[in-house]
């Protein structure tokens, strides 16, 4: 795997903060979000995005774990914007949570291994009917994390831009 050798960590950022007109927008798409406004979240949307109802409490989460710049916006969550490009996106993921740990064994009742402080870790192969994942620090510790601690760049992620002088939700997908 590219990169491996050293722990890498992405701690959490929200850069909205450095442009008031995009926090004002990301506080109001907030609130139509958390309001189930669906008529609210076009209008902040282009026209031609649409976001199911069902799709909203993904929404709401990768709001409330902020952004970061990226391109001519912002991306949402922030790991979309600041993963390392030399690392192969799809076979990593990003620990997301305080008190994350590896543990030696798939339950939560297993010796923790090691923690996962905000961690990159390479998961060869992601098992889609376990909630724990076998995964590997960049450092070459291996456990297996809950898959509620963790997320990839497949998961759901937004990006916002200007559009006519005003903040737009261009995009809102799972994977590149």
């Amino acid at each position: 795997m590219r990169g491996a050798g050293a722990r890498r960590r992405i701690p959490p950022i929200d850069e909205s903060q450095t442009d008031p007109t995009f926090k004002a927008f990301v506080a109001k798409l907030k609130a139509a979000v958390a309001a189930r406004d669906q008529k609210a979240i076009r209008a902040m949307s282009v026209p031609d995005l649409t976001i199911e109802d069902r799709d909203l409490p993904e929404l709401a989460t990768i709001l409330a774990m902020g952004c970061g710049r990226f391109d001519k916006g912002f991306t949402f969550p922030y790991i979309n914007a600041k993963f390392p490009e030399d690392l192969e996106p799809f076979e990593c993921a990003v620990a997301i949570r305080p008190g994350a740990v590896l543990r030696a064994k798939a339950s939560v009742d297993a010796t923790v291994v090691a923690p996962l402080d905000y961690d990159i870790v390479h998961v060869a192969q992601w098992n889609p009917k376990s909630k724990w994942q076998a995964a590997k620090r960049l450092d070459g510790v291996r456990g297996f994390v809950h898959e509620d601690d963790i997320r990839t760049l497949g998961h759901f992620h937004a990006y916002c831009e200007k559009r006519g002088g005003a903040w737009k939700l261009i995009a809102f997908d799972h994977g590149d």
